[in-house]
């Protein structure tokens, strides 16, 4: 029996003497080992592999975070292996397009075949068990409570900017859980002590609505994360800009590090943290020591 033409052809399929403009190497990152666990992916294309949704699914079930639109916090654009006519042309699609601007621009996106994520999903069966919500579930941050009349008030540590958090004691349950995400989508510098308040007021949820948002407030808790993260870079680039002298400026690039990683606790140990932290120091240190 004939076999059925399914009308497109795999990236492997595309004869190396074809005289097209595209091959792999245009766009794809040369990489084996993803690390999905926290990882923040946007996915483009046509699959082979199953649907889109199921696809995402199965990342999602591995730690990884789904995204659909590219910006800075994004780690891994998955192009799907059906092979769009005009990419012989350079005409790759738009989410590849600024990706590829993106790349030249600085970011460290890595832009991957679905090949390559379905064999690191493959090996990639058990989460890690540092994982980011498993930090956050162990947390027991010291806090003290003071009832002042209509208000609960929570203070945190002695240089919270913004003061303290005010909560009104008849908030019902659905407050706490707007505030939470209202603090998990806000960018801030002292990572420890709101981090703190997040737990709080995850805390005062009944279980079965922690259950019900568990999926979306880790992914909310890796983007608070990273916009942390920023934000802490930026200050210890603001700290060292205001350095006149090279040893002096080095050295409060190592001071800011220590710093990060004893604001950021246990969650400084987690792979992606970890390497945004040491991709943020190796780069800075070079830049030092032109």
């Amino acid at each position: 029996m004939r076999k059925r033409d399914k009308g497109y052809r795999d990236l492997d399929e595309i004869n190396v003497s074809e005289e097209v403009e595209f091959t792999k190497n245009d766009i794809f990152d040369d990489i084996d080992k993803m690390i999905i666990a926290n990882r923040i992916f946007v996915l483009t294309g046509t699959f082979t592999s199953g649907k889109r949704k199921d696809i995402e699914s199965i990342i999602k079930d591995n730690g990884g975070v789904i995204k659909k639109r590219l910006d800075g916090e994004v780690d891994y654009l998955v192009v799907g292996d059906v092979v769009s006519p005009g990419w012989k042309y350079g005409n790759y699609g738009s989410k590849i397009e600024l990706a590829l601007e993106r790349k030249d621009a600085g970011d460290s996106i890595k832009i991957v075949s679905e090949q390559t994520l379905m064999k690191n999903l493959e090996s990639s069966k058990d989460i890690c068990s540092s994982d980011v919500m498993d930090v956050f579930l162990r947390i027991r941050p010291s806090k003290s409570f003071e009832d002042d009349d209509d208000a609960l008030v929570i203070r945190i540590g002695l240089d919270f900017d913004d003061g303290a958090l005010e909560i009104d004691s008849s908030s019902n349950r659905r407050d706490y859980e707007v505030r939470l995400f209202n603090a998990l989508n806000s960018k801030v510098k002292y990572f420890d002590e709101h981090i703190s308040e997040i737990r709080y007021l995850y805390e005062q949820l009944p279980n079965e609505t922690k259950e019900k948002i568990s999926d979306k407030v880790r992914e909310k808790l890796v983007n608070f994360i990273n916009k942390s993260l920023q934000a802490n870079f930026v200050s210890i680039e603001d700290d060292i800009a205001a350095a006149k002298k090279k040893d002096t400026k080095i050295r409060r690039l190592t001071d800011g590090i220590e710093i990060i990683q004893k604001r950021f606790g246990d969650f400084s140990k987690l792979d992606f943290v970890k390497e945004k932290i040491d991709d943020f120091y190796t780069s800075m240190k070079k830049e030092l020591e032109k």
